[in-house]
């Protein structure tokens, strides 16, 4: 689902501008003008404007690209909470709230005054250690620094 979002958005992209490019073109009765940063849109424009379409079908081109590239655009956005690439969002706030500590360094437990050890609920989790969880991408390279894994016992935090 997620190459085909992917996908559809490049492609109505390039409709959309190569529409717009075309359709001015076709108004004014002359050919594409070239911008460098534009090559793809620019190759598709030219392919509309030579297959004779009318300045007017190439507007209602760029039209339905943009509003269809915006339509999926947001129902991408509603839908990313509920996929693991939610870790493109919360990126971001994550390394900005990051801890300033060393790396490695573990707090210190109240063993006499606390009455819980750890997580045993989501309830549990900071709104730090909440974020965090959402922007893990499950890749494992922090597992070579986590005390479970290092032990060498059959013990994962993925698991």
């Amino acid at each position: 689902m997620i190459l085909l979002t992917i996908a559809s958005l490049m492609i109505t992209e390039l409709l959309y501008e190569g529409g717009e490019l075309a359709a001015v073109a076709a108004m004014h009765g002359q050919g594409i003008h070239f911008y460098p940063h534009q090559f793809a849109a620019w190759t598709v424009g030219t392919g509309l404007l030579s297959a004779g379409i009318g300045a007017d079908a190439l507007m209602l081109i760029s039209r339905v690209g943009y509003w269809t590239h915006v339509t999926t655009v947001l129902a991408f956005g509603n839908f990313l909470p509920y996929g693991k690439h939610f870790h493109i969002i919360t990126g971001l706030p994550t390394v900005f709230f990051q801890r300033l500590p060393p790396v490695g360094q573990l707090s210190k437990l109240d063993i006499e005054n606390s009455e819980k050890f750890g997580t045993a609920k989501l309830t549990d989790l900071s709104w730090k250690e909440m974020l965090d969880t959402y922007s893990c991408t499950e890749c494992g390279r922090c597992q070579t620094h986590c005390p479970t894994y290092v032990t060498g016992k059959p013990l994962s935090h993925r698991s």
